[in-house]
């Protein structure tokens, strides 16, 4: 059984690398996590429209005149498993 010392020193390291993947995480996005929240927010109220395509997502980015829409399109796909349907217009 690992003494308390250890226990503390590999709780310590975990707790770095908590730290350093939310960072990392934080760097990754392509607008601001107050950005992210507001889209979230948006689909939540605009599901009864959903057709299965991006259109929801491309129209709140164009609308919040966030700078790259393409880069937030592909970020999402990248890390929240949303694929765009092939016959969807971007």
């Amino acid at each position: 059984m690992p003494s308390h010392e250890e226990k503390l020193r590999r709780k310590q390291i975990l707790d770095d690398l908590s730290r350093k993947q939310k960072e990392t995480f934080e760097t990754s996005l392509p607008m601001s996590r107050e950005n992210f929240q507001l889209l979230f927010d948006f689909l939540d109220n605009e599901l009864s429209d959903c057709d299965d395509t991006l259109k929801l997502t491309q129209e709140f980015l164009q609308e919040s005149k966030i700078a790259n829409i393409d880069l937030g399109i592909q970020w999402l796909e990248a890390y929240s498993g949303v694929s765009s349907p092939k016959n969807s217009t971007f």
